[in-house]
């Protein structure tokens, strides 16, 4: 495993992960770590990771897919992270929405 991604972004994920709020903050940790397997090219960083974290990112993986964008409407406005997404999505290698 060669994780990629700087310690000091592990660091500020795992202090969140071990945080008193963590129950809030679970979307915030799953698009931290998505966002440095996007920009430091570190699918590793998922093994480092709890399990739910793994399946909250590859669950961003699928509204990509399934949608073609993916964007966060917030009270602050919208914000397009398609680019982001369709590279994270291309890292771990996944192709299509999972058959229900």
């Amino acid at each position: 495993m060669t994780v990629t991604t700087p310690q000091s972004e592990i660091d500020q994920i795992n202090g969140t992960l071990h945080g008193e709020n963590i129950e809030f903050l679970r979307f915030d940790v799953a698009f931290n770590v998505a966002w440095c397997i996007a920009q430091y090219h570190d699918p590793d960083l998922l093994k480092q990771m709890p399990d739910w974290v793994g399946d909250m990112v590859r669950e961003i993986c699928q509204v990509y897919l399934e949608h073609g964008h993916y964007r966060i409407v917030s009270n602050l406005g919208e914000v397009d992270h398609t680019p982001m997404v369709a590279e994270l999505t291309r890292i771990l290698g996944i192709t299509a929405a999972p058959q229900t």
